[in-house]
């Protein structure tokens, strides 16, 4: 092999490790695009504390899995977007599966598995086929990636099997969020850390209230 060769050899892997580096902070860029939490995010504050204190933050050891439960429109989905905002950057692949109940219904699973697997290897039109083989694509893929997964309005624990089944399914250091109005449906899964989202106080919901009403806080 020439110099000449070699000197073009060696630029150009330069030049590919340069566009690499271009691709990949871009993509943490675009990663890292805000979602809108609520027009008044009225006691979010509190919540996000909680959530991100089960999550544990400051350990890299194992995936860990946090249950966030309660009835219907009380803001388990606010909690979870305004979480993701705030821990985003802390991880090198990141997916929000919104909605889950009805595009299951919708879609199916497998089709949710190929989203899942889109957003976090940021390739298009991945198949799986069904969703037998579609667990095995996740765990071979994505079994060393630290990952921040959100599952939202998860209604069975099929959907939990398919989607987040087990520890060793994804890289050290990842952290799973499951919004749901079921607790019983976290228990089956094995999920021990959970936070449920309450109604707010009285001063609090008065606020809510004033916000919508007024389009102002309260005197």
């Amino acid at each position: 092999m020439t110099l000449f060769q070699l000197t073009c050899m060696c630029r150009s892997e330069s030049e590919y490790k340069f566009i690499g580096k271009i691709v990949e902070e871009v993509s943490i860029r675009i990663r890292c695009i805000p979602f809108h939490v609520a027009n008044y995010p009225v006691g979010v504050e509190s919540r996000i504390l909680e959530v991100t204190s089960l999550l544990g933050l400051g350990s890299d050891e194992r995936t860990n899995t946090v249950g966030i439960y309660g009835i219907g429109g009380i803001g388990k989905s606010t909690t979870a977007r305004a979480v993701h905002n705030l821990i985003v950057d802390q991880f090198e692949s990141v997916c929000f599966l919104a909605g889950i109940r009805e595009r299951a219904i919708n879609h199916g699973l497998a089709h949710l598995q190929e989203t899942l697997l889109s957003e976090i290897l940021g390739e298009k039109d991945i198949k799986v086929g069904d969703v037998y083989r579609g667990i095995s694509i996740i765990k071979r893929r994505l079994q060393r990636k630290k990952v921040l997964l959100i599952l939202d309005d998860v209604d069975k624990v099929e959907h939990l099997r398919a989607l987040a089944g087990g520890h060793d399914w994804f890289g050290l250091g990842t952290k799973i969020i499951i919004t749901t109005r079921d607790k019983h449906l976290l228990a089956t899964h094995g999920i021990v850390k959970v936070y449920k989202v309450k109604e707010l106080k009285n001063e609090k919901a008065f606020e809510l209230f004033s916000l919508h009403a007024f389009k102002n806080k309260k005197n």
